[in-house]
């Protein structure tokens, strides 16, 4: 898993920085993991592989122009995407504009900031065709498109 870590200069600071991050399967790597970061904005796209993308418990996105992509790529694996934050007072402060892409039948998303594990089969589609997750307001995380 390749690892991203920040260090507590962020707290107070303007966030604006944005990462790109795209897996291309070789060298085993197969999963993103950001601890102690708040960006503007993540743009994630995983291999045709298994993947797993994690946000720890101080990481995350504050933005309100730029979209968080997560795209999980057009296969049949299991991918995983888990969101940590643990602000006490507001949990879903912290994850903001993410947009997950090719959400297949076997890709689960976990919310551990608000205990939810959501499967393809728990998403409500919206009228714009997104996909939104119950419990979950759609400007904090929609599903863009999902796979049959």
């Amino acid at each position: 898993m390749l690892r991203f870590s920040g260090n507590s200069t962020w707290k107070g600071q303007p966030v604006v920085a944005r990462i790109k991050v795209s897996l291309s399967g070789k060298d085993d790597v197969t999963g993103v993991r950001f601890d102690r970061m708040m960006q503007a904005s993540y743009d994630v796209r995983g291999t045709r592989g298994r993947n797993r993308f994690v946000w720890g418990p101080q990481a995350g996105a504050i933005t309100k122009r730029v979209n968080t992509v997560v795209d999980f790529r057009n296969d049949e694996a299991r991918d995983v995407l888990v969101f940590r934050n643990t602000t006490p007072k507001n949990p879903v402060v912290h994850m903001q504009r993410f947009r997950v892409r090719n959400f297949g039948s076997n890709d689960i998303i976990r919310l551990k900031n608000l205990g939810i594990t959501v499967r393809q089969r728990d998403l409500r589609r919206m009228g714009d065709g997104r996909f939104m997750i119950p419990g979950v307001d759609p400007s904090k995380m929609v599903v863009m498109n999902i796979l049959n």
